[in-house]
């Protein structure tokens, strides 16, 4: 019986008040203490009197204790006076609760006298609690067998219970930690993670799987890969008591999506508590139950709770679907953003464009790739509904550098003061000038910056994750699949044309000398990834309950790519000419398949604020 025994509820029961006189006044009394490290909290305030009964009933005073690899724990007990003094103790009651001889722990009633001066006694119970089978639940002795004859224990009378599965799923938290000034910290907050909670009974009987039983939102839908392990807890009635967790596929995923022996891993970390690892595709059962023979096999006897999980896998088939590329013809470098204008009597400005967002062939880079989504059950499309796909950027580098004559520059930064700029805006942007009274606070690459068009104030903020992190053109639809593949295709597109400007004029009105030149790279890398949504959607949906797996991303290709140019500004009225130095102006872009997926700090990628175009600014200061 001794090596059942994983858990003690200790009841505190009465107290006995011996002799009140030597306390001050008649008063009123009040008891606080501890159990086995778990804290007693202050109880109400009781009337004293000689030879007087105080019984202790609720919760507070009962406390069940984790005894795996302890051979004792302390009880203490201290009574103080209401009126008088109220930090100055009556009396304390202790006790050490140990096994005995045999190894065993006590089972019965006990009392034990407060010292210094004595005036009461606790009288307690303690219960050793086993696992009890959930097929009797009117059970109050359960007998173990030990050599030639049982030992037996009395305990609470009623079976162990697994209520609840929770899974915590990690969310995609920032690459790098942004020092945000106090006006905008909340808005690059790092999220926090999200619970998904099943109280799918385990019936007495064999496990059956049923298509129903991964509807949403009932099942728990991530992707293989993802950030994780993923932690289980279970939640059990009486607390803290030994459950165990057992993944089991689907008995109708197809054998093309996995075999019966490809589960996800788990691992047990306490008593009730373990974790999942996304290492897998199909649908499955994760169980936490009540294994009552401690034979590592869920018996058909045996209670719990089913947590149903769908793993979705996301793989590029082949480079050939792969396809995002460069568009270098797109490229236009000319005065005042009229194509072909280099060589000029007059101008504004100097524009660089690489293209429109209006198709795939116009803009400066396009991507697009063809996805392969395995789900679980027959078809290996259960839970596919539940997964999204999205192009996603993050510059890595940027140079917008303008030189002009008398030696100043105007740059494009990335700051994390934008309010604190004092000059008047230039296209729309806030300006740093020399002699402001604060200087640009630039935002460091490497690693990366998240760039994206979407923004809080579109009701479409970056911070809740899901779609919102992606390009604003970012779309996915169905390809047909190979008929014997099992699962769906998706053609994943998405462009990006980025463009700049470089004044003929300095920008700080104390300085209007004349552009002589400008070094123009940028650095990108744009990401396809995968991420879910338990109830549905790809759009965030933080006031969901059981809404996890949209702040969780993964990623399973990336596109690098650069635009560079190096001019001069040369010449005099009639011929101002834009002209080349160094390498010819271009745009590149090259392609890295991650299949099966990645997590995004194992890429290097950044999912959270701030985003490019919101803490943009140009410095005019240096």
């Amino acid at each position: 019986m001794a090596d059942d025994v994983t858990n003690v509820r200790v009841i505190l029961e009465r107290i006995h008040v011996i002799d009140d006189e030597d306390w001050f006044g008649v008063g009123e009394l009040y008891f606080e203490g501890s159990v086995g490290g778990q804290r007693v909290d202050r109880s109400r305030p009781v009337k004293a009197g000689s030879g007087r009964d105080i019984n202790l009933t609720g919760p507070a005073w009962s406390k069940v204790i984790d005894v795996r690899g302890r051979d004792h724990f302390d009880l203490e007990l201290r009574g103080f006076d209401e009126d008088v003094f109220a930090d100055d103790s009556l009396g304390i009651a202790r006790a050490r609760i140990a096994k005995n001889g045999a190894g065993e722990w006590p089972a019965g009633d006990f009392h034990v006298t407060a010292a210094n001066p004595g005036d009461f006694t606790v009288h307690y119970h303690v219960e050793p609690i086993l696992a009890l089978d959930p097929g009797r639940p009117e059970t109050a002795v359960v007998c173990r067998e030990h050599g030639a004859s049982p030992r037996c224990s009395t305990i609470s009378g009623v079976a162990v219970r697994v209520r609840k599965i929770k899974a915590t799923v990690l969310s995609t938290v920032p690459l790098t930690a942004r020092a945000a000034p106090a006006a905008v910290a909340n808005a690059w907050a790092a999220p926090t993670d999200l619970v998904f909670e099943s109280t799918k009974q385990l019936p007495r009987a064999a496990v059956a799987f049923s298509a129903a039983d991964f509807a949403t939102p009932k099942a728990l839908v991530l992707v293989r890969n993802s950030a994780g392990p993923i932690q289980l807890e279970a939640e059990t009635d009486p607390p803290n008591v030994d459950v165990h967790f057992l993944a089991i596929r689907a008995s109708d995923d197809a054998a093309a999506v996995g075999a019966a022996a490809q589960v996800p891993t788990i691992t047990q970390t306490g008593n009730n508590t373990a974790t999942m690892a996304t290492d897998q595709r199909g649908s499955f059962f994760v169980l936490a139950y009540v294994d009552t023979n401690r034979n590592q096999q869920r018996d058909i006897n045996e209670q719990g709770v089913i947590l149903p999980v769908v793993l979705a896998e996301c793989r590029i088939e082949a480079a050939a679907d792969l396809r995002s590329t460069a568009n270098p013809g797109n490229l236009n470098i000319a005065f005042d953003g009229v194509a072909g204008n280099v060589d000029t009597a007059n101008y504004h400005w100097v524009g660089i464009n690489t293209g429109d967002f209006n198709s795939q062939a116009t803009a400066g880079v396009a991507l697009d790739a063809d996805v392969r989504l395995v789900g679980g059950g027959a078809d290996g499309k259960r839970g596919l509904d539940r997964v999204f796909l999205g192009w996603a950027n993050n510059f890595t580098a940027l140079t917008y550098d303008g030189l002009y004559r008398d030696g100043r520059h105007i740059r494009r930064v990335q700051v994390d003061n934008a309010a604190a700029a004092t000059g008047a805006p230039v296209a729309g942007l806030p300006l740093f000038v020399s002699g402001g009274p604060t200087a640009p606070n630039p935002i460091a690459f490497p690693p990366s910056l998240l760039d994206t068009g979407r923004n809080a104030g579109a009701g479409q903020d970056p911070l809740l994750g899901g779609l919102y992190i992606t390009f604003t053109r970012s779309a996915e639809n169905p390809v047909a699949p190979p008929a014997a593949a099992p699962g769906e295709k998706r053609h994943v597109i998405a462009r990006d044309s980025p463009g700049w400007f470089y004044n003929r004029h300095h920008d700080d009105p104390a300085r209007h000398t004349r552009l002589r030149s400008f070094v123009h790279n940028l650095a990108s890398t744009t990401f396809l990834v995968a991420w879910t949504n338990t109830t549905g959607g790809n759009t965030p949906t933080p006031a969901t309950a059981n809404s996890v797996g949209f702040r969780t991303f993964t990623v399973i290709a990336e596109t690098r790519w650069t635009v560079s140019a190096t001019f001069n500004i040369t010449g005099a009225s009639p011929h101002i000419r834009l002209t080349q130095t160094g390498a010819a102006p271009t745009i590149t872009a090259n392609n890295v398949d991650h299949s099966p997926g990645v997590t995004p700090a194992a890429a290097g990628m950044e999912v959270r604020p701030p985003t490019t175009l919101g803490c943009r600014a140009i410095d005019a200061s240096t």
